[in-house]
């Protein structure tokens, strides 16, 4: 209960401080922290924003995401995202954006078909998408961002067992990525 008090504690001293800083229609130079939400994929990540001017930005972190499908598999990927963003200035506290984002992603897909048969496949993927969002500015220093990304990828999977010689698969995929949902804290311009 303490640890919790504490980082609300923090949590208001660094947003306090941050908002005495900024102005709410300039956000040029402006840098922050940045935590991703990705839906139900028990997927997030941390990471950084710097505005560039007013109207762009760019933004970059690491991810982690954990997910099951219907067929049995798990999968757990490790991720290094790059984005670009162009702001349309509409009202000072909201923000929609265009913009385009690079991934690279780490991970291993885990199969079982049978109880006694365990697969491990290690895959690499990278991935360019589009993006599309909106950012909220709750105060000069904190806002939340919603996007959705339309992702082209390329992944690929090695595959072996006790009954299979090693198998390397390539496979492309273009279509809905992911929706997240972003909370950022500006902690003030960089100089």
């Amino acid at each position: 209960m303490k640890l919790i008090r504490c980082v609300l504690l923090g949590f208001v001293l660094v947003t306090s401080f941050a908002s005495a800083q900024t102005d709410s229609t300039d956000r040029a130079k402006m840098i922050g922290l940045r935590f991703s939400f990705n839906g139900l994929n028990l997927g997030g990540g941390l990471g950084g924003k710097y505005w560039l001017s007013s109207q762009s930005a760019i933004a970059g972190g690491l991810g982690f995401v954990a997910r099951s499908h219907i067929s049995g598999d798990a999968e757990t990927t490790f991720n290094i995202l790059g984005q670009y963003e162009y702001h349309f200035l509409s009202k000072p506290q909201i923000s929609p954006y265009l913009g385009g984002a690079f991934n690279l992603g780490f991970g291993t897909t885990y199969n079982s078909p049978v109880a006694t048969l365990r697969l491990l496949r290690p895959f690499t993927t990278v991935g360019i998408s589009a993006v599309i969002g909106v950012e909220f500015f709750i105060t000069p220093a904190i806002s939340l961002a919603g996007q959705q990304a339309f992702t082209a990828s390329f992944t690929r999977q090695d595959i072996s067992s006790p009954m299979v010689p090693q198998l390397t698969l390539d496979d492309w995929e273009v279509g809905l990525g992911s929706s997240s949902l972003i909370l950022h804290v500006y902690l003030g311009r960089l100089w």
